[in-house]
């Protein structure tokens, strides 16, 4: 608010001066020596702000106090963690950091899919209802990763409601920095982008299949998928919320408050199913390719004309698991080039870039040069088929088949091939 606006604001509230005469109560405030100043404003959970910042930080606003929230942390044990002991855990770790440590987050977020009518919205609504005007609740992923974000400044929690960012990559870099940066750019209308501290933790809630960004190496993201046990279960609900009304929302702060985490690692949730099907959903081209190779036991083959026009068949390449199956790398690439016309990868990755990436995914292959009908062609070498599906399984984190040796990541049954 500027000087001039905030006179104008008061300017009919009419006060006596020191002196008798008449001003506006506005300036008088603005001339006494009482008044307080500051030299910045800052939003600090800690409450440590030294004595020339105006803190925006108030504590929290419920009282914490002994009661009984069984209900919710029934839902939340059995309904969103399946019974899982081990998440149901690091969970409940996770939103206890929130009110234990506010000033510092550790860098994770929690993905909560599912079925309508299940209940994923629950716990969000009570966290922010303890939380007050420190979370807030969006439904499209430009107010978490695009411009104008002022509603981030005094948050500790951010609740991303059937957003998702599955496929952009845009958007990819701005949600995991949000999750893991120590700052962010504050941008207000009209007014220039500022630095601020990075508070903000992050519960996406979605319908949706593919919902984050999950790469193999995926380390942010907590990932779970609701029961569908209590869908459109309205007195099950109703039951949650008239305990939380009556002492259950206090109760909860109180216990979040006195849970000891320290044994809990939270900057390394545990990788569930449902982050190894949003890895999946959000595969490279090259590894969606390598992926269908596994599953069809030979190259994927489409009735279709290439990239370039052209019919070059590549039936018949089946993948041997016994030896080594020797392919020509034209022929590979072509294989790859017609699987991404016909599904969403429409720029398919270059010779040059898929040879490494094949090569990465796969250690044992080799790229050799022969001689055929009087003229030099490259081949690739391909190691047997349970050895690239070890390959592929370490690399992914992805079973592509029922039985696996874990030890090994090879195929115990495989698919006929």
């Amino acid at each position: 608010l500027k000087k001039s606006a905030f006179f104008d604001l008061h300017a009919n509230q009419i006060v006596p001066s020191p002196d008798g005469k008449p001003t506006t109560i506005a300036r008088l405030w603005f001339k006494s020596a009482d008044r307080s100043a500051y030299e910045r404003v800052v939003f600090d959970p800690s409450g440590k702000a030294d004595e020339n910042a105006l803190n925006l930080w108030r504590g929290f606003p419920i009282i914490p106090k002994e009661g009984d929230w069984s209900l919710l942390r029934d839902h939340i044990e059995e309904n969103v963690c399946l019974g899982d002991k081990t998440e149901y855990k690091w969970l409940l770790a996770w939103i206890a950091q929130i009110f234990q440590v506010p000033e510092k987050k550790l860098g994770s977020a929690v993905v909560i899919g599912g079925e309508k009518g299940t209940g994923k919205s629950k716990l969000a609504e009570w966290l922010s209802f303890l939380l007050k005007q420190y979370a807030k609740t969006v439904s499209q992923a430009q107010h978490v990763t695009g411009n104008f974000n002022a509603h981030m400044e005094q948050c500790l929690l951010l609740v991303a409601e059937e957003a998702f960012w599955a496929g952009s990559k845009q958007d990819e870099g701005a949600l995991k920095h949000l999750i893991t940066g120590k700052t962010i750019t504050l941008e207000r209308k009209g007014i220039d982008p500022v630095q601020i501290d990075n508070f903000t933790r992050l519960l996406v809630i979605s319908n949706n299949d593919w919902i984050v960004p999950a790469t193999v190496d995926e380390r942010r993201f907590f990932v779970l998928k609701i029961s569908s046990k209590h869908q459109r279960d309205t007195k099950y609900f109703a039951a949650i919320d008239e305990q939380m009304k009556n002492g259950g929302a206090e109760a909860m702060l109180h216990d979040l408050l006195e849970l000891d985490i320290s044994n809990v690692d939270l900057r390394n949730p545990p990788k569930t199913q449902w982050l190894i099907d949003q890895i999946e959903e959000g595969l490279s081209d090259v590894q969606a390719w390598i992926r269908e190779m596994l599953l069809e036991g030979c190259l994927p083959h489409h009735d279709e004309k290439d990239y370039w026009g052209s019919r070059v068949s590549t039936q018949g390449y089946i993948m041997n698991d016994s030896k080594i199956t020797v392919i020509d790398t034209g022929i590979v690439y072509e294989s790859f080039v017609n699987f991404c016309r016909i599904t969403r990868f429409h720029k398919p990755a270059c010779k040059a870039k898929f040879g490494r990436e094949i090569k990465r995914i796969i250690p044992e292959l080799n790229k050799t040069r022969v001689k055929e009908n009087g003229k030099r062609v490259y081949k690739y070498e391909f190691p047997s088929l349970s050895e690239v599906v070890g390959d592929f399984c370490s690399y992914t984190g992805i079973y592509l088949f029922d039985e696996i040796d874990r030890a090994s990541c090879k195929p115990i049954i495989r698919l006929p091939i």
